[in-house]
């Protein structure tokens, strides 16, 4: 399973930021923004629509797998970031954030985070269970897994990274 660190996440959006046409800027560190920090999926994303986004309670509604729609939770700042988005390009609110195919979506995400979509959308879950600690539950609705045993793999990998940091950090404590 691939994934980003943070440092990777922040190089790609400044490269998102910097580079590319420049009215296309902001759209593509918004992409990459709000895959890191919603874990929506590549379909989820190129359908998100104004008209579902709570912005005070920075909500976005989502249709997800097998049409079933969840909540979920994104930081302030993209909040505020995607709202400047959607009135400074007026964006209506039945029309796309992101008028993209998902072909058009992988590309971005190739280029400036050097990955695709489904690779951010780990990078979430990882983030989320190591920088948050939030419970196992609460990303299993955020992700929109049916199941709790598709949420656990990312228990795995965080298990993993914790064990290779202590033995990293010396086998005898100081």
């Amino acid at each position: 399973m691939k994934y980003l660190t943070l440092s990777q996440v922040n190089n790609a959006l400044e490269r998102a930021s910097t580079k590319g046409h420049i009215k296309n800027r902001t759209r593509n560190y918004l992409i990459i923004k709000t895959l890191v920090e919603s874990g929506l999926r590549a379909s989820e994303l190129v359908s998100l629509v104004p008209k579902n986004i709570n912005f005070s309670e920075k909500v976005l509604h989502i249709k997800g797998k097998g049409e079933k729609i969840r909540s979920v939770y994104i930081p302030r700042d993209l909040a505020i970031q995607l709202k400047g988005f959607i009135e400074t390009n007026k964006i209506r609110q039945k029309d796309p954030v992101f008028p993209l195919t998902r072909e058009g979506l992988y590309r971005i995400t190739s280029k400036f985070a050097l990955t695709n979509p489904h690779s951010l959308r780990h990078t979430y879950a990882i983030f989320m269970l190591e920088n948050n600690e939030v419970h196992v539950r609460f990303l299993q609705e955020q992700m929109g897994h049916e199941s709790l045993d598709t949420t656990q793999v990312y228990l795995d990998i965080k298990e993993f990274r914790s064990q290779r940091k202590k033995i990293l950090d010396g086998v005898i404590p100081s």
